[in-house]
């Protein structure tokens, strides 16, 4: 009996996509924003995620908590509440910082 041989390989990271964006809560002014993804983001995509989005500097009236930025879930989604008057805003930041972090991932591992 032959046994194939182990490989240590690690598959290429994934491009994450956003599948679809749904409000999934509001209180007061506060609304919470999910972003469903095609996968769970591998730690390098969501580092370069987290850079993207720092760059965008959130307006002030961002809410003050723990969802205060979009925060990558373990159930392949993104998660962050927002003022509601800033919704629209975070919506672009979060697709705006996925198409970041897919560049940077590519052009780290030289893909185009």
């Amino acid at each position: 009996m032959v046994r194939p041989e182990a490989t240590t390989e690690r598959p290429p990271l994934e491009a994450v996509a956003v599948l679809k964006t749904r409000l999934v809560g509001a209180r007061a002014r506060r609304v919470s924003i999910e972003w469903v993804l095609n996968s769970q983001p591998a730690p390098a995509w969501i580092g370069a995620f987290e850079e993207a989005i720092a760059v965008h500097e959130p307006g002030r009236s961002m809410v003050d908590s723990a969802y205060g930025r979009p925060l990558v879930m373990p159930d392949e989604t993104i998660v962050w509440s927002v003022i509601d008057t800033e919704m629209r805003s975070a919506v672009l930041a979060v697709e705006s910082a996925v198409l970041s972090a897919n560049s940077s991932l590519d052009s780290a591992l030289g893909r185009m």
